[in-house]
């Protein structure tokens, strides 16, 4: 009698603490899913012969004012914007900037400056300046702005103007910076990783015709956990990159161009079956690293060998697959890529909080698409110029929360109309060039659609 009684309590025990542990886990939930707030973003542009606004919305749901950025100052669809601005909890901006004037307006008044094309002596005011972009970088003219929260610092070895970019360590801690490297050393990188307040990187590989190996460096990316933007551009990405890439963790923002390169004589020789890579590319082939001084000095001769190793192959599902570790992700560019294929939709479609998605001239896998077609949290879908058919067109549709969709060049039919209509949340639609709709089937789109922006 007694063991049973005990027996019994045991049990009670256990199904409170197991109950108390589920309500616990459910209110966890709860709180973790944060409030849903939008930011819209207006502008002003010249469209042909008259003045027209751009508008844009972003999520920013769980976004923490004067932490979190947003890019304003150009297009929608580049990659380098003049200007990151530091959200401060509003609901709408509008935001006006030229290069003539160098100033940034917000809401109707002065919130940024560009030091490439404004001196210190022609602004009138330097409180309330919250962002300023620079050539290079000077501590003791950053000095004069007091309000300053965001320092988007350009370093371009092929500029007229001198820089030392150890000169961000002496940047306040409380300043964030938005760094674009052109063409970076791997030492630059290095010690670009070693800053707590880095929180976007842009690399590009500029106008140099020399090869850069760009997927080695990223190595040093690994220790960077505050980093939320990352940008690579017009430079050759590799499975050793990307999966460089899949430890950052804390990304927001990714931006990929993963095969805009000049040809090169190393080209031409690979088409021949010939794989020239450096001394340094060779040894790493093998497990050997050079040290630092002694890496930089032979990567600057650049000395090439005709040795095939794992630099010479492109991204695969396999490299792909790192990108699935990105959990936090909510945003994906992929520029000028090569096929996406079904796997590698299957990637992109596991991005539990992705909300934005650019496939620009990605050739996807239209059949592939399925996998992206119950995806909940996906809002943007850019697949211009990325081989969408009347099939793809089916699958996008079934997207339950799409609300931006931009289809410029793609190989949709009136076929497509049906599928399209079935979009009941979608506010911007926009079909540009070289699609097969009619003008019935356009104006079927405009009329049965409920978006608030329609462009053909």
């Amino acid at each position: 009698m007694r063991l049973s009684f005990s027996l019994l309590a045991i049990g009670l025990f256990l199904i409170g603490v197991l109950g108390c542990k589920k309500q616990a886990e459910i209110l966890s939930s709860q709180q973790a899913q944060p409030e849903q707030r939008w930011l819209v973003i207006t502008t002003y542009y010249y469209d042909f012969d008259k003045w027209e606004v751009a508008r844009d919305e972003i999520d920013v749901s769980g976004w923490i004012p004067y932490e979190d950025a947003v890019e304003l100052g150009g297009r929608t669809d580049v990659f380098h914007q003049e200007f990151c601005y530091p959200w401060r909890g509003e609901d709408s901006i509008h935001y006006e900037y030229s290069h003539a004037s160098g100033k940034l307006m917000v809401n109707g008044e002065l919130a940024g400056v560009n030091l490439r094309w404004i001196s210190i002596g022609e602004i009138d005011e330097l409180e309330g300046i919250v962002t300023v972009t620079c050539d290079g970088i000077d501590p003791q003219t950053l000095k004069l702005f007091p309000d300053l929260r965001i320092l988007h610092p350009i370093f371009n070895p092929e500029s007229d103007y001198d820089y030392d970019i150890e000169l961000l360590s002496e940047i306040p801690s409380d300043i964030r910076l938005y760094i674009y490297c052109i063409n970076p050393t791997n030492a630059e990188l290095r010690r670009i990783s070693k800053l707590s307040n880095v929180r976007g990187l842009l690399v590009s590989k500029g106008m140099s015709l020399r090869r850069i190996n760009i997927n080695r460096k990223l190595r040093h990316l690994r220790r960077m956990e505050n980093l939320r933007l990352l940008s690579i551009r017009e430079l050759r990405l590799t499975d050793a990159g990307l999966r460089n890439i899949g430890c950052l963790t804390n990304l927001r923002e990714l931006w990929l161009d993963v095969s805009v390169e000049p040809y090169t004589i190393c080209d031409y020789l690979e088409a021949f079956g010939l794989y020239p890579y450096t001394i340094c590319d060779s040894l790493e082939a093998f497990g050997l690293h050079l040290p630092d001084w002694l890496y930089e000095c032979t990567y600057e001769m650049d000395w090439h060998l005709r040795i095939r190793n794992h630099y010479s192959q492109s991204v695969t599902e396999a490299g792909f697959k790192h990108i699935e570790n990105l959990r936090n992700l909510e945003t994906l560019f992929l520029c000028y890529g090569k096929d996406i294929n079904e796997e590698m939709l299957a990637t992109i479609a596991s991005l539990p909080n992705l909300r934005h998605l650019r496939l620009y001239e990605s050739y996807i896998s239209n059949q592939g698409l399925a996998y992206l077609a119950s995806h909940p949290n996906l809002e943007k879908l850019d697949c211009s110029e990325a081989g969408v058919n009347d099939t793809g067109a089916m699958y996008i549709s079934k997207l339950p929360n799409l609300r931006y969709l931009y289809l410029d060049r793609v190989d949709i039919t009136d076929a497509a109309v049906k599928y399209l209509l079935g979009l009941k949340n979608l506010d911007v639609l926009r079909i540009g060039w070289g699609v097969d709709i009619s003008e019935e089937g356009l104006m079927q789109l405009e009329k049965e659609l409920p978006v608030s922006y329609c462009r053909f």
